[in-house]
């Protein structure tokens, strides 16, 4: 007698929940930006956003924000965090790209004598089988739902962070040791923060 086949709608329900879940948070990280962007400019909140919404790929938007950290005077004080912080937030949204464009994929392995008849592989996203450029060959083992879950995990973390930045540039939040050290990246076995180096 054969195990019972896991059934695939489970298992894509549950990627399709983290997928959402991680989006709503990656809201968090460009609801942060335009608030470090009020920040460093000192202008209202309506205007930061108008700023930031003009500009149309967050590649342009993040690069944006670093010239300005740069050049503000209230943000030399923070220059040994935020570099570490655009790093960060320029991987992060390569991974929202491949969470928002990615194709869901789930294959039946009837090839594996370990697996029972049609069991179902977990689902994975994957760049899209018609995307054939050479770029996209390393990502072919795709993502799965912890990885999404992480991802969703390091966006609120990042978003956090450029919060407090910003809040301290308004004189909202005091000077803490943190700003003058690199941010520390989430690792897979963390929950909600960093262990300190």
């Amino acid at each position: 007698m054969t195990e019972p086949r896991v059934p695939f709608s489970v298992s894509k329900v549950e990627m399709h929940e983290a997928m959402g879940a991680a989006m709503a948070e990656w809201a968090w990280v460009e609801d942060a930006l335009v608030k470090q962007l009020r920040a460093v400019l000192g202008c209202e909140l309506k205007q930061a956003g108008i700023i930031w919404y003009t500009v149309v790929s967050f590649k342009g938007k993040l690069e944006m924000v670093d010239a300005l950290m740069h050049q503000a005077e209230k943000a030399q004080s923070l220059m040994k965090r935020w570099p570490s912080c655009q790093a960060y937030l320029r991987d992060l949204n390569g991974k929202r790209n491949q969470i928002a464009h990615w194709e869901l994929v789930g294959s039946i392995d009837e090839g594996d004598p370990k697996l029972p008849p049609m069991q179902f592989a977990t689902p994975r996203l994957q760049p899209h089988a018609f995307d054939a450029t050479p770029r996209m060959e390393k990502f072919q083992a795709g993502i799965g739902v912890e990885d999404v879950l992480f991802y969703k995990r390091s966006f609120g973390y990042v978003s956090r962070e450029v919060k407090e930045l910003s809040l301290h540039m308004l004189g909202l939040v005091p000077w803490s040791e943190k700003f003058a050290q690199p941010i520390v990246r989430l690792q897979m076995s963390d929950s909600v923060s960093p262990r300190t180096p």
